[in-house]
């Protein structure tokens, strides 16, 4: 996950970090994160053509206006997802018109901080594929999709509503792609979707699909607190 904060005011953009790096290191999600001072710096950045997963940006910018900065960098097919940040409400309708994920008072960013990163790694999510060599075939797969991942001999096997998929790679290297905000490993190299679990017995789980999965004693716990996370947050 590559942030970026667009903030003139050092204090707050080193505030805002911290908190970010806190919430993504709670949702084991990998993020590195960015600070640009100004305009120049946040140019000079897009210009490295790393693809920006989410912008903070102020919109009262020693020397830019953010608003406008936004619309200019949104070109072409460059469109950055972002959350505008003011201490004011005067220009919450603008920051709108350029598709803005959120407009994010300043006074409020710790409070509102946490559910705003919840909604933004869902719809990313559900917006995300991965792309799967099948037989002699592509197959593209949103990460929603997928019911549960187990190894199969040497490779890996994803299940969906529909289908199985064989994956030609360790379960160890596939896990590396799959989302831990969505998945979870209820049992040795068995990654479970979470938003698909119906209901947890006491060594199971039963899909919505009604397919019945084990879960070790060991991991059980954390199955839990991740099923109620997701819950408390949808």
């Amino acid at each position: 996950m590559y942030l970026v904060i667009c903030e003139d005011e050092p204090e707050f953009a080193a505030g805002l970090a911290k908190e970010l790096e806190a919430i993504f290191a709670q949702k084991q999600v990998k993020c590195r994160i960015c600070h640009c001072p100004g305009g120049q710096e946040l140019r000079a950045v897009v210009r490295q053509e790393e693809p920006i997963d989410l912008l903070f940006m102020d919109i009262h910018l020693g020397d830019a206006d953010g608003v406008e900065l936004v619309k200019e960098l949104n070109c072409g097919n460059v469109k950055i997802p972002t959350i505008f940040l003011s201490s004011l409400e005067d220009r919450v309708a603008e920051g709108y018109d350029v598709s803005a994920f959120h407009f994010l008072f300043k006074r409020q960013y710790k409070e509102k901080l946490p559910v705003l990163m919840e909604r933004f790694l869902n719809e990313l999510y559900q917006n995300k594929s991965i792309v799967l060599q099948h037989h002699d075939s592509m197959v593209m797969l949103n990460f929603t999709e997928i019911y549960y991942v187990e190894p199969e001999n040497r490779n890996t096997a994803i299940h969906t509503a529909v289908s199985c998929y064989q994956e030609k790679s360790s379960i160890q290297n596939f896990a590396k792609q799959l989302p831990m905000e969505l998945f979870i490993e209820a049992y040795h190299s068995l990654y479970i979707n979470i938003d698909h679990i119906r209901k947890v017995n006491m060594d199971s789980v039963v899909l919505d699909n009604d397919k019945e999965l084990p879960v070790s004693r060991r991991k059980r716990k954390l199955l839990m607190t991740a099923v109620m996370r997701r819950i408390r947050n949808r």
